[in-house]
């Protein structure tokens, strides 16, 4: 119901609305701008292979997907965007687990990673107040830096990448160096210029930390200390 059903050109006897139909490209007869895909595995692959029966591509319109998509070697998703962690952050942890258990982790391994770490960190400087666990500076892990907010909820910054073929994949968005305001009314997405930096599921790229925004400054000192010593004992 989403796309217009195909027709084929070879069709004979081909009526003039379906003529004037073929005459249109194929992004001016969608009644949407992007395609979101929240799904992964089996499902993902019958979204897109539907998507690709209707000549509905990323080339047509943008499609958005998860982290999974970092995996995929589908070709029906090259130039898709997809969030991603850092992949220096990522490539510590995979290294780590590697060398302890002689094999590669699932996806959610380093978020188990992450809350654990964070808890017997926090356990440790007896600052387990729902003040320490909310603080809105978050806190940083192998998935990035994160934060957890008074409504049970939980942000990421990460990295936004394209699929540039079957295997490989350019960062397009950095890792944001701060959260944003939730005072502030969320911008339209807009798909950033591709930049000549390319990527693997495990790109070998140099350690950094990201920097914190002038908007930090104005946290209090005990913030500051605070956010500091996670971040300097977290790794």
């Amino acid at each position: 119901k989403i796309v217009p059903k195909p027709i084929n050109p070879k069709k004979k006897d081909l009526t003039p609305e379906e003529q004037e139909l073929l005459a249109t490209p194929m992004a001016d007869r969608l009644t949407f701008d992007a395609l979101f895909i929240f799904e992964d595995g089996v499902k993902l692959q019958q979204i897109i292979s539907l998507m690709a029966y209707y000549d509905v591509t990323p080339k047509v319109v943008p499609f958005y997907g998860l982290a999974n998509w970092e995996s995929s070697k589908d070709r029906a998703l090259i130039g898709g965007y997809y969030t991603a962690t850092p992949p220096d952050r990522m490539k510590k942890f995979l290294n780590r687990y590697r060398s302890v258990y002689g094999a590669t982790p699932p996806r959610i391994a380093s978020l188990a990673y992450d809350a654990v770490s964070l808890m017997a960190l926090l356990a440790e400087r007896q600052a387990l107040s729902a003040a320490d666990l909310t603080q809105s500076i978050g806190f940083n892990g192998v998935n990035g830096r994160f934060r957890l907010n008074p409504d049970g909820m939980n942000e990421h910054l990460l990295e936004i990448h394209q699929k540039t073929s079957a295997s490989r994949s350019i960062t397009v968005s950095p890792e944001p160096s701060d959260f944003p305001d939730p005072t502030e009314p969320f911008p339209a997405p807009i798909p950033p210029e591709p930049e000549d930096t390319e990527v693997t599921s495990e790109a070998d790229t140099p350690d950094q930390q990201s920097p914190l925004s002038q908007e930090q400054s104005q946290i209090s000192h005990r913030e500051k200390q605070n956010y500091a010593s996670i971040h300097r004992d977290y790794f």
